[in-house]
């Protein structure tokens, strides 16, 4: 996990905003982006070679 996840998954961080769902969605992005960066990363690496694909055809 990189340095930004880890300041963003401090709770002392969401410290200077008062209100409840600015610190919701600051507490759930990094878990989000845990999610969802593996499956982009796969996705990334499949477009080139179905664009090579395609273009083939």
């Amino acid at each position: 996990m990189n340095s930004t996840l880890t300041i963003l998954r401090d709770k002392d961080n969401i410290d200077p905003f008062p209100d409840p769902v600015v610190r919701l969605f600051v507490r759930r992005d990094p878990e989000l982006i845990d999610h969802y960066d593996p499956i982009m990363k796969r996705l990334g690496m499949q477009v080139p070679v179905l664009a090579k694909v395609h273009d083939r055809l």
